[in-house]
């Protein structure tokens, strides 16, 4: 649900910025003077497409971190299952250290409810710590706009010129899911430190104090821990993702020159 909707903000926010950005640009191709030729289609450069995206994914980052703090709650806050006699037996010895690693132990079905959440966040951080690890939320909405600044640049490699305006449904799908991996590939220690921030298990105060720790304990390596699942999570979804966009704004646009159409008969 979160990511839904972060997905759909996402795209709301940046359509309407490009249409403001274009919008503005052609203003200024009007007022400027009239060379000879056919004039050329407005586009955004490389660096227009990442400002906008960036902002795009930081306002709708503002909708939805305290969803997505919500949701880690009730991820990691299972209460702890009572052991067993084979647990028992297997208990450390008196005197032996915890080990600092983030291996989960066994944990019980019961998990706390959405208000439940919302309520503990709220008793340990206040109101604004619905918003804890909003600063890094902002640095990595980046990452929808480096994924189309990638998805575009292999559409432009891969894809021949005369489907890249209306490219097939596979090609869609790939493009996509390779510059979805590309981004999440330069930026996954943040993805990392956003995580461990939002589940509060070890009472990380910052960023910075989660690469610190990270890599005390576990090295340059540490900062890649699961990358392998989130390089196969983010493939998938965000190739199915565009895909399903593609279809939709197909239909949409199907479905409202059919109106203009019928309404032109009537």
């Amino acid at each position: 649900m979160s990511n839904s909707l972060s997905n759909f903000l996402f795209f709301f926010f940046r359509s309407a910025l490009v249409s403001l950005l274009i919008t503005s640009k052609a203003a200024k191709l009007e007022t400027a003077p009239k060379s000879s030729g056919k004039p050329k289609p407005i586009t955004l450069s490389g660096f227009e497409d990442l400002a906008v995206g960036a902002l795009a994914g930081a306002t709708s980052r503002l909708f939805t971190t305290p969803l997505s703090n919500v949701v880690v709650r009730k991820q990691t806050s299972s209460k702890a299952a009572a052991p067993s006699e084979k647990g028992k037996e297997k208990e450390k010895p008196a005197g032996a250290q915890d080990d600092d690693s983030e291996e989960e132990g066994e944990y019980s079905v019961d998990e706390p409810g959405i208000i439940d959440s919302l309520r503990e966040i709220i008793q340990e951080k206040g109101v604004l710590g619905l918003w804890a690890g909003f600063e890094t939320a902002a640095l990595l909405s980046i990452t929808p706009a480096l994924t189309f600044y990638f998805t575009h640049a292999y559409m432009r490699i891969f894809i021949p010129r005369r489907f890249q305006d209306k490219p097939l449904p596979a090609q869609t799908f790939l493009t996509s899911a390779l510059g979805n991996a590309t981004a999440t590939l330069a930026i996954f220690p943040l993805i990392l430190a956003k995580s461990r921030l939002q589940s509060g298990k070890r009472g990380y105060k910052s960023l910075p104090d989660v690469i610190r720790s990270v890599l005390r304990r576990q090295g340059p390596f540490g900062l890649y821990a699961g990358l392998e699942t989130q390089l196969i999570k983010g493939f998938v979804s965000q190739g199915t993702t565009m895909l399903v966009k593609q279809r939709v704004e197909r239909w949409i646009v199907l479905l409202y020159r059919r109106a203009l159409l019928e309404q032109s008969l009537r």
